[in-house]
């Protein structure tokens, strides 16, 4: 025999009084998950869905509400460490293909790449638009680094590899006063 007790809040509330709609997320990576999607098309989101650089009052509003709105400093920093803010919605919300193709597409054309450097390009290039960044340590690892290490491949066009990397993800990082 199981025996509930079970209390319907629906049937203890009266007419006119509202009805508690907000949905209370204990995990803040769900919150930003949640707002991300949900504003899409705020200008800062958008900016980093783009690739298009942050000013300082897009910085501020998103750390305001990364920070302050949706949570703490202390639950961003144990979400996500060390990972800056705007790279940390643009590997939610994602970088969109042309805005990637674009920010590679200087390295690409001023280097006549090999096979083998072409097909590492297209790995970089899908991980960036899936991940929204990636920093040039990541490529000594996998998947970047089969089936020869990165510095075989790129030899010498490494270093301007390495540039285009840092400018990509400069452009979701609080600009430098």
């Amino acid at each position: 025999m199981v025996i509930t007790d079970l209390k319907d809040p629906v049937i203890d509330r009266s007419e006119g009084q509202e009805f508690d709609t907000a949905e209370h997320y204990e995990d803040y990576k769900q919150k930003l998950n949640r707002y991300i999607n949900e504003h899409s098309n705020d200008e800062v989101i958008r900016k980093l869905h783009y690739n298009e650089p942050l000013s300082g009052k897009d910085f501020s509003n998103l750390e305001n509400i990364m920070i302050h709105e949706l949570g703490s400093r202390e639950e961003y920093q144990k979400a996500f460490g060390d990972v800056p803010l705007g790279l940390s919605v643009r590997r939610i919300i994602k970088l969109d293909h042309q805005a990637t193709m674009k920010a590679f597409g200087e390295f690409i054309n001023n280097h006549s790449l090999s096979p083998a450097q072409n097909a590492l390009m297209n790995r970089i290039i899908d991980y960036v638009e899936q991940n929204g960044y990636v920093q040039p340590e990541d490529l000594a690892r996998p998947p970047f680094d089969r089936p020869k290490p990165l510095f075989l491949v790129f030899g010498k066009e490494l270093m301007d590899l390495k540039v285009c990397i840092e400018r990509l993800n400069a452009n979701a990082m609080a600009p430098i006063a």
